[in-house]
């Protein structure tokens, strides 16, 4: 039986989106492999070159000659050698052995000979995974084709997806579902020390949470390339634009200020990540209401809302810069609000901050591309259309959960987004404008049951004369005896309480008269 030993090929034209795209985060996840251990091979190569040139420097010294023995990296006390000739060289983690100087220096150049050997190895194979993932790329950007306004969710190259804004029975926190991609956002406010710097405005800190559980490409407790540029981008809005009267948050100069938190937790990313916790912050911001306080001399006192004495503050908000992001294709095309599967092989994206004045307020470019001011200018007429309406989008939000609030409407939260119909259709269809105002059915088809109880000779019966009626048997006629025996005992003991309670009030009569006649005496 003959075995071929020629390589199994996979005709990549062939394969769908989905396989195509699992291919490429497989290899991307090879190259980064190779790449890091490249570059550890390297560092060790140059630690035994190292060790190398001082194992023949220190065999250059004489017989109880001085030489400085380093203690850390940056730490050297001097010492003596004994014998120059012998060393003790280590071969593993914490095994020491005793050679002479010209077996230390061939076991050092053995070392560095397999390591190079090693790296020859590697640097073979990565142009292999390089010129794979370039072609799997060029077949992902011929499957979806732009050109024909066919995209993988079935928009037109100039079509958004669909925004969902739900805000929590909590101030400050807000959800947002931008197609698959869902972003949480918290807002909190503490009072801490200003900078020497702005002694008279408050602070804003952004911190960005990307779990694995939104994708399986992104570690626990680390951002990541994308978690870096998404919480950049956030620092660089509410920091530089102006978003937020940070001296409104100033209590006392140079002494206590409100420092701003804005927690963004990635729940599921599915592109435009930036876009999504954009408009999450901008509105847990809009949403969230910091405590009154009251500033004396020399402390400063934060009300308690629980009797509503003082009502929360909203913060100053000057203007909402809403992120739009623009993916960009090897031919110069763009493509608005791509997708993850997208983006993968797209050459880079434009992302356009703008408000509803018209007002470019960040422009952030991820990828090594030109863009012409043709292309530039495009993607922000097109941005500010956008920034105009999701703040209204925002503002009604914001506007219906302040109406529930002052007519003291109970406010359910994301539990609107929890129903009966979850458990078994898996299908969940919160407000699209404004939320929480999403009636739950679920609860309704609950039958309400009357408190009436009749109790006849030989039945039970509760609720309406038209109710269920259940005959009584042995142990319920025991019962009524039981219940019957208690209740008159606790009738007899109540008499004799009342006839001891008389009896006690005659006798301090009798007592009283007895005391004043005995006076008058």
């Amino acid at each position: 039986m003959e075995v071929a030993n020629e390589k199994q090929a996979i005709p990549i034209a062939d394969l769908g989106v989905d396989q195509l795209t699992y291919f490429q985060r497989q290899l991307d996840q090879e190259i980064a492999f190779l790449t890091e251990s490249l570059k550890e091979l390297k560092i060790f190569e140059s630690k035994f070159i190292a060790s190398e040139e001082s194992v023949m420097n220190a065999a250059k010294v004489p017989s109880d000659g001085e030489i400085l023995v380093p203690l850390t990296e940056s730490m050297y006390i001097p010492a003596k050698i004994a014998d120059p000739k012998n060393h003790l060289i280590e071969i593993g983690t914490g095994y020491f052995v005793e050679m002479s100087t010209e077996k230390a220096v061939d076991y050092f150049r053995r070392k560095q000979a397999f390591l190079k050997q090693q790296m020859e190895v590697i640097e073979g194979v990565l142009p292999e995974k390089y010129r794979a993932r370039n072609a799997i790329v060029d077949n992902l950007q011929k499957k979806i084709n732009v050109y024909c306004s066919q995209r993988i969710d079935g928009r037109k190259c100039d079509e958004f997806r669909e925004v969902k804004v739900i805000v929590g029975s909590e101030l400050g926190s807000c959800l947002v579902m931008l197609g698959e991609t869902k972003v949480l956002a918290q807002v909190s406010c503490s009072l801490v020390e200003p900078s020497t710097v702005r002694g008279n405005m408050g602070t804003v800190e952004v911190h960005v949470d990307m779990s694995p559980m939104a994708s399986p490409d992104y570690e626990d407790g680390r951002l990541g390339s994308k978690g870096l540029e998404l919480m950049r981008i956030l620092e660089l809005l509410y920091r530089n634009s102006g978003v937020i009267d940070l001296e409104s948050l100033c209590l006392r100069t140079f002494k206590q200020v409100w420092q701003i938190r804005i927690d963004v937790h990635v729940l599921a990313s599915d592109g435009s990540l930036v876009d999504c916790a954009c408009i999450a912050s901008l509105t847990a911001l809009a949403h969230f209401r910091r405590p009154d306080v009251s500033v004396l001399p020399d402390s400063i006192i934060i009300a308690s809302h629980g009797n509503d004495e003082k009502m929360p503050i909203s913060l100053n908000i000057y203007h909402m810069p809403v992120c739009i992001t623009f993916g960009i294709t090897s031919d110069g095309q763009n493509i608005i609000d791509p997708t993850d599967k997208e983006e993968q092989c797209l050459r880079g994206s434009l992302i356009v901050a703008t408000n509803k004045r018209h007002e470019i307020c960040a422009l952030h470019q991820s990828g090594n591309f030109l863009l012409s001011e043709q292309l530039i200018v495009q993607c922000v007429d097109r941005a500010i259309q956008r920034a105009v309406d999701v703040s209204e989008l925002i503002y009604s939000v914001i506007a219906d959960d302040n109406l529930k609030r002052s007519n003291r409407q109970q406010i359910n939260g994301f539990s609107e987004l929890i129903s009966l119909n979850v458990l078994t259709s898996h299908h969940c269809e919160p407000n699209e404008l404004i939320a929480p105002a999403v009636k739950i059915d679920a609860l309704e088809s609950i039958p309400n049951i009357e408190e009436t109880v009749t109790v006849g000779d030989n039945q039970m019966q509760i609720g309406s004369d038209n109710k269920t009626v259940r005959q009584m048997d042995d142990e319920d006629v025991k019962l009524m005896e039981q219940v019957q025996s208690i209740v008159s005992l606790e009738e007899s003991r109540g008499q004799e309480n009342e006839n001891s309670q008389d009896l006690e009030e005659v006798d301090e009569l009798l007592q009283g008269i007895e005391e004043e006649f005995g006076l008058r005496d």
